[in-house]
């Protein structure tokens, strides 16, 4: 799964709508309110401020080890191991997503 894919199912599992918009960094998700762009940059891989609003609306419970980071979502059992944390709790909501809307 990419990046972009998980920052995708995060802001599914969010409630957010997205809209992508190309820039010279690649294509960037960008935040939308019904038809309005809200204008703020969707990222929780590498905006700790969005990761952690996952960690808060999931209660990912967090553990580490000497090498990786853990987030675990105890209501589904997911959990996933990572050695960047923002990468380990986004992996772990996109997942969560993911298996969601394949049971729909």
């Amino acid at each position: 799964m990419t990046d972009l894919e998980m920052t995708r199912l995060c802001a599914k599992a969010m409630g957010y709508t997205l809209t992508e918009m190309d820039t010279p960094r690649g294509k960037l998700p960008l935040l939308m309110e019904g038809n309005v762009l809200i204008g703020s940059t969707y990222d929780p891989l590498h905006d700790d401020a969005r990761a952690m609003v996952l960690v808060k609306k999931f209660q990912i419970l967090i553990g580490t080890d000497d090498e990786h980071w853990t987030a675990f979502i105890p209501k589904v059992g997911r959990s996933i191991h990572n050695h960047d944390l923002n990468q380990a709790i986004v992996e772990c909501v996109a997942k969560m997503q993911l298996e969601k809307e394949k049971t729909k």
